[in-house]
C-alpha cells in the first residue's frame, strides 16, 4: 500500500517538474504575430462573437496566449472554444478539428500542426480547455460531451468531427465518445463519421490506491494529500478505467473501454519514440509499469488461445489497442504469423510497431517537427489534409 502512494507520488511529481501549461514551444517562430484582439475583462485574449462557441473566438496566430485556466467555466467546467486569425474569421460550414491538450498542458501544444494545416480550408479549428489538475476527467468528459452536443445544436446540420489529442487529453476525448454513445445525453449519432487521433496516450493507467471497492472507502480522505483530483481516474484499476457498478450513468458504470463504439467512430492510436511518462508495447518503468510482457502474452494468444491477462497496466493497453481502427489489420497479420508457423516475440513485435507506430521527439516534444524523422506532422497532415490541398505551412509560416 505504501509504496503505491510513493509511486503515484513520484509520478505525479515527475509530471509537474515537466514545463507546465508550455508543452511544445515554437509555435510563435512558425507563426507571424497575432492581429490585433479584444482582451476580456475576466478571460483574456479573444474577439466577442454571440454566433462562436461560448460567445468568445480565441486568436489562432497567438496560442501562447490562450490562458487554460482563465478560460474554463464556472465551477471549472470543460469549456469549447473556436480559433480563428481575426475577429471575423469564424466557419462554422467547415468540418470542426477539435484539439485536447494533455495533463497540464495547453493549446500551445499543437502550434506546430497548426502551421502545417493552414492551407487547408477544410476545417473550423476548436480547442478544449479544462482543469486537469482539480477536476477528475470523467467530469470534464461529462462536460465536453455536452460542450459537443451544443456545438452541434449551434452548426444546424449533420457534420463530421475530427479530435486530435495528445497524452491525458486522449483518455478525456474517449471517456467524451462513451458519454455520447451510451450517457444519458447521447449525441454520437448526431454527427457523420468521427475521426479520433490518438497521440501518446496513457492507455495503461498509471499505479496507485484505487477508488474503488474496501480500499477506495478507506482511503477516500488521505488520497487528496497526494493525488490530485485529475490524477485520479488516471490509476490503472479506478473506476473510469474498470467499471463503476454503483453508478447511475451507464457510461460511468461501463469501464473506458467496455462501450463498443459505433463504425461512425474510428480511433488511431500512435506513440512517441523517448517517453517515460506514458508507455507503449517497447517500455516499461518502475513508476509507471511493465508493457515489454505483452509481446510473450500476444504469442499465446494467437499460438494457444490463452487470454491476454496479467497486470492492470498489460490489459488496460491491450484492450485499448482491441478497439482502434488498426486493430483489425494487426489481428490479421498475427493469425497469419501463426497459421505460417512463424509466431514469434520478434514477429509480433514487429507487427505491434508497424500498426501502432512511434514518432520521433519526446512525449512533451512529439507535436513538434522532426526532420530527423518519422514525423508525427508529416503523418497527421496527411491523415488530416488531402493530397491535393496539402500545404506544407500555408501562408502562416514565416520565410
Amino acid at each position: 500500500m505504501r509504496r503505491s502512494y510513493v509511486s503515484l507520488a513520484a509520478t505525479i511529481l515527475a509530471l509537474g517538474a515537466l514545463p507546465a501549461r508550455a508543452q511544445s514551444g515554437g509555435s510563435e517562430e512558425l507563426l507571424p504575430p497575432a492581429p490585433a484582439a479584444v482582451v476580456s475583462d475576466s478571460q483574456g485574449v479573444g474577439w466577442r462573437r454571440p454566433d462562436v462557441p461560448n460567445g468568445l473566438l480565441l486568436p489562432l496566430h497567438d496560442l501562447g496566449a490562450i490562458d487554460n485556466d482563465r478560460l474554463q467555466l464556472p465551477g471549472h467546467r470543460t469549456a469549447l472554444y473556436a480559433l480563428g486569425k481575426d475577429a471575423g474569421d469564424y466557419h462554422p460550414e467547415r468540418e470542426p478539428l477539435v484539439l485536447v491538450h494533455g495533463f497540464r498542458g495547453e493549446p500551445v501544444t499543437f502550434g506546430p500542426l497548426l502551421a502545417r494545416l493552414a492551407a487547408s480550408d477544410r476545417y473550423q479549428v476548436y480547442v478544449v480547455v479544462f482543469d486537469d489538475y482539480r477536476r477528475r476527467t470523467t467530469l470534464n468528459a461529462e462536460d465536453f460531451a455536452e460542450q459537443l452536443r451544443q456545438l452541434r445544436s449551434s452548426l444546424g446540420r449533420p457534420t463530421d468531427l475530427t479530435i486530435v489529442a495528445h497524452s491525458m487529453g486522449g483518455l478525456l476525448a474517449r471517456r467524451t465518445l462513451n458519454e455520447l454513445t451510451v450517457g444519458p445525453g447521447g449525441g454520437i449519432d448526431s454527427f457523420g463519421n468521427i475521426r479520433f487521433f490518438a497521440v501518446d496516450t496513457p492507455w495503461h493507467g498509471y499505479k496507485g490506491v484505487s477508488d474503488r471497492g474496501l480500499l477506495g472507502f478507506v482511503f477516500k480522505g488521505p488520497r487528496w494529500l497526494v493525488v490530485p483530483r485529475g490524477f485520479e481516474d488516471l490509476i490503472a484499476s479506478s473506476k473510469m478505467f474498470q467499471g463503476d457498478p454503483h453508478a447511475k450513468n451507464p457510461a460511468e458504470r461501463a469501464g473506458l473501454y467496455d462501450v463498443t463504439l459505433p463504425p461512425n467512430v474510428t480511433t488511431e492510436i500512435t506513440f512517441a519514440k523517448e517517453s517515460k511518462i506514458v508507455l507503449d508495447y517497447n517500455e516499461k518503468y518502475w513508476l509507471i509499469g511493465d508493457l515489454e510482457p505483452l509481446d510473450e502474452k500476444l504469442v499465446a494468444l494467437y499460438a494457444q488461445g490463452t487470454p491476454v491477462t496479467g497486470s492492470r497496466a498489460v490489459e488496460n493497453f491491450w484492450k485499448a489497442l482491441q478497439q482502434s481502427d488498426a486493430f483489425g489489420s494487426l489481428d490479421a497479420d498475427l493469425h497469419a504469423l501463426a497459421s505460417n508457423g512463424t509466431l514469434d516475440l520478434a514477429s509480433v513485435h514487429a507487427a505491434l510497431e508497424k500498426h501502432y507506430p512511434e514518432f520521433a521527439g519526446t512525449h512533451r516534444q512529439v507535436f513538434a517537427e522532426h526532420p530527423e524523422g518519422p514525423s508525427l506532422l508529416d503523418h497527421l497532415e496527411e491523415k488530416l489534409t488531402p493530397a491535393s490541398t496539402r500545404g506544407v505551412a500555408g501562408a502562416l509560416r514565416r520565410e
